[in-house]
């Protein structure tokens, strides 16, 4: 064997060696390596506000449920990327003040972050509004707002709390996720993350639109339902619309399991659609290309599916 392979391998051991050193001089806490400070700050809110508002970058968000009187704010951040909280205008602020110098900007690996769990008393808010970036953001259950809006890029979004009027979650690569909880209104985009709805009920209009990621839908009631998605799937299980249920994709496959709605359109191109609905249709069905297998029933609300290449088969399940 060559010298220089012999040399390569010796590096690679003593690589390895001075990282399982510095591992146990650190009590193996991989977070030590990163080089940064973190220290945690707590805020008791007394001043009464109605709303509440967060700007994050990186940090991690958790908005929970307290038994106690007043909110409380806890903030784990870096020495320079602090959060300042503040009320003003009848609302809860919570800003990042990123004050780094340009080289603490850049990080090569990252096994932990800064965080920021927002507690509050189980009283109905006017409005929450949280803007990150790559952090992620979960809402528990047992909190009301008569408004929500979420913003974030690579961040994931679980939200569990009841919304009276409208919710409006936006994402990038982020999945986001709904469970257990009740809303006045619905609106989602993302682009490549999942969407995953279950035991939602939407009073109003609820829409969704993707590009490639998958949504699946899961016991779900609402008055309207829209689904735009390219190439994800479109899963939909126990799903009951009281008006329209309206499915749009472009090579994703659409299946549907026991749903229902007084209209149902869909449209796919390459897709493929199948599945059971509860009552009688006047199904409508095409496809240029694709087997097309549905009831030929003349009675019930109508049923248009159309798409180009892909097959089309659906069957009416009352039980």
């Amino acid at each position: 064997m060559k010298k220089s392979v012999w040399l390569a391998i010796l590096l690679i051991v003593l690589g390895c060696g001075t990282v399982v050193l510095a591992l146990a001089m650190k009590d193996f806490d991989f977070t030590a390596l990163e080089g940064k400070t973190y220290e945690t700050r707590s805020y008791e809110i007394t001043d009464a506000f109605a709303g509440v508002v967060i700007e994050a970058n990186t940090a991690d968000v958790r908005v929970v449920p307290t038994d106690a009187a007043v909110a409380t704010v806890t903030c784990r951040e870096e020495k320079n990327l602090k959060h300042t909280v503040t009320v003003s205008e009848n609302k809860l602020l919570i800003q990042l003040d990123d004050t780094r110098k340009w080289y603490e900007h850049i990080v090569f690996f990252s096994f932990g972050g800064p965080e920021v769990t927002v507690a509050l008393p189980r009283v109905a808010f006017e409005a929450l509004l949280i803007e990150n970036d790559t952090g992620d953001i979960e809402i528990l259950r047992d909190l009301s707002f008569k408004e929500l809006y979420i913003s974030t890029s690579t961040g994931d979004v679980a939200c569990h709390a009841a919304v009276t009027d409208t919710a409006r979650i936006e994402t990038d690569t982020g999945d986001i996720e709904m469970k257990n909880t009740t809303l006045g209104a619905l609106w989602v985009t993302g682009n490549t993350g999942e969407i995953t709805l279950e035991d939602v009920s939407v009073v109003g209009r609820a829409e969704i639109t993707v590009d490639t990621g998958d949504v699946q839908l899961s016991s779900l009631t609402c008055h309207t339902l829209v689904v735009k998605s390219d190439t994800g799937d479109v899963e939909l299980d126990r799903v009951l619309a009281a008006d329209t249920l309206s499915l749009e994709s472009d090579t994703g496959d659409v299946e549907l399991k026991r749903c229902d709605a007084a209209v149902i359109v869909i449209k796919t191109d390459t897709g493929d659609v199948e599945g059971t609905v509860c009552t009688d249709k006047h199904f409508v069905a095409s496809s240029n290309t694709g087997d097309v297998r549905v009831p030929q029933y003349t009675t019930g609300g109508p049923c248009t599916i159309t798409t180009d290449t892909g097959d089309i088969e659906l069957s009416v399940v009352k039980n």
